[in-house]
């Protein structure tokens, strides 16, 4: 007995609604969806890495902003937040200096012929022995 009371009820508020606001509700809905589709749009050809992380925020800045279109909305976030299109993106640590291996080969090569000046000029056996040893070495 009380599950009819229940069903009439729900029959009562279906028949009493308005269609106009459930077709309005179901409008806004699909415009929206066609939104979101071209902001999907957007963030792809922009580069997006994230997209659900660059949905979200392009879907709060629509909703400050809801005249502005999907491109200028896109291309504002890539200005706003470079590192969810992988441009500009920061390192957060510091790194040893890259030496380039020419560098350092240019260095013991100089060190090298300053040993063999130093052994032909003296004549020295340290000086014979330390040339000989960077030689090894390179």
């Amino acid at each position: 007995m009380e599950l009819r009371a229940v069903a009439d009820d729900i029959t009562a508020h279906t028949d009493n609604a308005e269609p106009s606001l459930a077709l309005t509700d179901d409008g806004e809905r699909i415009v929206n969806m066609g939104y979101i589709r071209a902001l999907d749009d957007a963030l792809f050809r922009a580069g997006i890495i994230d997209l659900e992380a660059g949905r979200l925020v392009a879907e709060q800045a629509w909703s400050e902003r809801p005249d502005d279109d999907a491109e200028t909305i896109v291309n504002r976030l890539c200005l706003r937040s470079p590192a969810l299109f992988g441009r500009n993106a920061t390192t957060t640590g510091v790194a040893a200096p890259h030496i380039e291996p020419s560098d350092a080969n240019a260095h013991a090569n100089r060190a090298m012929h300053v040993a063999a000046d130093k052994a032909r000029t003296t004549g020295d056996r340290t000086s014979v022995l330390e040339f000989m040893r960077l030689k090894r070495r390179a």
